[in-house]
């Protein structure tokens, strides 16, 4: 269909909104089965599965998403959706992939408008005479169309996406994409002469491209190279540097570099301590080379993605500038940018999407490792729109010259049609099959190992984690080891074979590992409140005690290690020092039904029976279906001697947990208080019957 209007009629934003909605729509069903997917052992435990803080959106919450930098890098923005998506489903990951699917399907939908408005500026100005003779109302529309789409359904970003960490990628994008819109925006306000500089600043467009560039911020540091990026706009496809002096354009940008390099600062200084590669261990020209193999890589990626991995180990320093993956690639990233450059007057659009491509790779290109990968899928998210929007371009110029005759024209448009949709749907096919990889740990690590990346400690030690929640201990400890094989001193390793071996009973070789794993990492507090696990299932509660200590002085955010000294102390009799323990667990968790129960017992143990009920009433309320407080709410109301109220909390503890021995021993002891030795005898029945010898010999003694 021939659009024969101006760019600016209601009809080309009508076809722009509906192709956008489209994509979006596309885009949505595409990754519909990654609400299949599961929470990973990949950093999902840190970010969601363990993290107390989410569990609320109270002003405490928020001082600690805005003061937390525990993962490496500033997330307020971030933690609070993931706080949201805990209001609303608990730790059901349905809802967790749900909130990522349509951020992502909306930033499809951005990126449709973000082009058209880019091809808009471009034919507007007249820069660039090597694509204007295709920015008509049609190829704008088949270049936004084809950028979307492919922004949509690239396997590339089916890491982003699926995997719930990474929601800082997609929510970081949103707000980046609108920044941009609303940067477009007010530069399209501008007169000749120019307003003064504070009279621009305070335009809502200007503001809204600032608070939108800091909710970017917010979400994930990788977009502090955006001034960068709006330098390059203004000068192709804006030509604001013909209009505007170069000064006044820096001045305008001075907000947002600040804020950039107070970010940056923060993130370098923020690394996290537990990855297998650091900024340390990797020289400068190390650095450089897996730099410019990533350059090269991520292009060929998103022409043939093909052989895509959730892990590209980093090689250190065992590289070679003579060989093509590396030395190659830098050679050819120096060589187009070369081309770039040179052509810069005559087409301008090249170099600005090589720009772009490059200033929003600088981040992750390795310059300031921390982390076990030379290169990662999502790192991709946002680099990608530059080499797609040449993609976009050439669908375009392509539409604009099939055929020659009318007839010629219409076959040839249909082919090209049949061919795009096909491709589209190739994509989509690939996404898919890259979004099983992602369902479940297992799937995932197996996925790396089987990839290439079989001397990977890092997936050898998370796989096995992944069977240890299993229950899989063996297979647990033939990961762990096979680690260690691989690298001596991966003390996480270390620790998580410790854990196997403490879960399987074999307590002494859970102790030797879970020390070495301290010798490796003496800050490591998990090892100690590990370790005081096993002390405790030694019975040398002391010790215990003092690994809990350990452990709590290291990171005294560890509530479950409160619940865990907690329990000793209980059963040392030290009620008093429990029930501390039991509040600074509640303080951090409030909502750990676990922590009431336990500090139900104590309190019953001090006489505090009404303390008892109400702190085993929250425990049930929090959790409906916990038979054991059930259970002891009804053992302190028959000391209470309210029979009725004991034997209805006895009847819901046994329906829940039919193996809990103890609620019919219970309840047939209340019936006999209230003088129904019949129904005594069928209780007791009952816990014989479950080979209880208590069970059996009162039901003797009755009858």
């Amino acid at each position: 269909m021939k659009i024969k209007c101006g760019l600016a009629c209601s009809d080309l934003r009508y076809f722009v909104g509906f192709l956008a909605a489209l994509v979006a729509a596309i885009t949505f069903l595409c990754y519909l089965p990654a609400l299949r997917g599961e929470f990973l052992i990949w950093d999902d435990p840190g970010y969601v599965v363990n993290n107390p803080h989410i569990h609320s959106l109270d002003p405490r919450f928020l001082s600690w998403a805005f003061t937390d930098m525990s993962t490496g890098f500033w997330l307020p923005g971030t933690w609070i959706t993931y706080a949201f998506d805990y209001r609303l489903w608990g730790l059901d990951p349905f809802g967790f992939h749900l909130t990522s699917i349509i951020l992502h399907s909306l930033n499809s939908l951005l990126v449709v408008i973000l082009v058209v408005r880019l091809l808009q500026c471009a034919r507007k100005g007249n820069a660039g005479s090597d694509v204007h003779s295709i920015l008509d109302g049609n190829g704008i529309l088949i270049a936004g169309g084809v950028v979307g789409a492919l922004f949509g359904l690239h396997p590339l970003h089916v890491e982003s996406v699926a995997w719930i960490t990474e929601r800082k990628d997609v929510l970081n994008a949103f707000f980046f994409l609108l920044s941009l819109l609303c940067y477009l925006s007010y530069t399209a306000k501008e007169t000749a002469p120019p307003r003064p500089l504070p009279g621009r600043m305070c335009d809502i467009s200007y503001v809204g491209t600032f608070v939108f560039y800091l909710l970017s911020l917010l979400s994930k540091p990788m977009t502090v190279v955006f001034p960068l990026i709006l330098l390059i706009i203004d000068w192709y496809p804006l030509a604001r540097f013909k209009r505007r002096r170069l000064a006044g354009v820096l001045a305008e940008k001075l907000p947002f570099f600040l804020a950039a390099a107070a970010i940056g600062v923060v993130t370098m200084n923020s690394a996290s301590p537990f990855t297998l590669v650091t900024f340390a261990d990797v020289s400068p020209w190390s650095r450089i080379l897996v730099a410019g193999k990533a350059v090269i890589a991520y292009i060929r990626m998103m022409l043939m993605p093909v052989g895509l991995s959730p892990l590209y180990e980093h090689p250190g320093n065992k590289l070679s500038v003579v060989t093509l993956e590396y030395g190659g690639s830098l050679l050819l990233a120096l060589l187009v940018t070369v081309c770039a450059i040179a052509v810069a007057r005559r087409s301008p659009v090249w170099p600005a999407v090589w720009a772009y491509y490059l200033v929003t790779l600088l981040p992750v290109l390795g310059f300031a490792q921390n982390g076990p990968q030379e290169m990662a899928d999502r790192f991709t998210y946002l680099p990608s729109i530059g080499p797609f929007l040449l993609g976009g371009l050439a669908a375009a110029w392509l539409w604009s010259k099939a055929g020659g005759g009318r007839g010629g024209r219409v076959v040839a448009r249909r082919t090209m049609v049949v061919i795009g949709v096909l491709y589209l749907l190739l994509l989509s096919v690939v996404s898919i099959r890259q979004i099983k990889i992602w369902n479940n740990s297992v799937s995932l690590w197996n996925h790396v190992i089987e990839n290439g990346f079989s001397r990977s400690p890092l997936a050898y030690n998370n796989r096995g984690m992944a069977f240890l929640e299993m229950g899989k201990y063996q297979q647990a400890i033939d990961d762990c080891t096979r680690a260690l094989s691989i690298q001596p001193s991966y003390f996480l390793a270390y620790y998580n074979r410790g854990k196997a071996f403490m879960l399987s009973g074999r307590l002494d070789l859970a102790l030797e590992d879970l020390n070495r794993a301290i010798a490796f990492s003496p800050k490591y507090a998990d090892a100690y409140a590990m370790r005081g696990e096993v002390y405790k299932a030694q019975g040398n509660l002391d010790a215990a005690i003092a690994e809990y200590t350990a452990a709590l002085a290291l990171n005294p955010q560890l509530f479950e290690v409160y619940n865990y000294r907690g329990i000793v102390f209980k059963e040392l009799g030290q009620f008093d020092r429990a029930i501390d323990d039991y509040n600074r667990t509640i303080a951090l968790l409030p909502d750990s039904a676990e922590a009431y129960n336990n500090r139900g017992v104590a309190n019953r143990h001090l006489g505090r029976l009404d303390q008892a009920v109400a702190d085993y009433s929250k425990a049930i309320t929090l959790d409906p279906g916990f038979a054991l407080a059930y259970c002891n709410r009804g053992i302190v109301l028959k000391d209470m001697k309210k029979y009725e109220e004991a034997i209805g909390d006895f009847q819901k503890a046994t329906s829940l947990d039919p193996d809990l021995i103890k609620g019919d021993l219970e309840m047939a002891e209340c019936y006999r208080a209230i003088g129904r030795p019949d129904l005594a005898r069928q209780a007791y029945q009952a816990a014989c019957n479950k080979r209880s010898e208590e069970g059996c010999t009162a039901l003797q003694n009755l009858k």
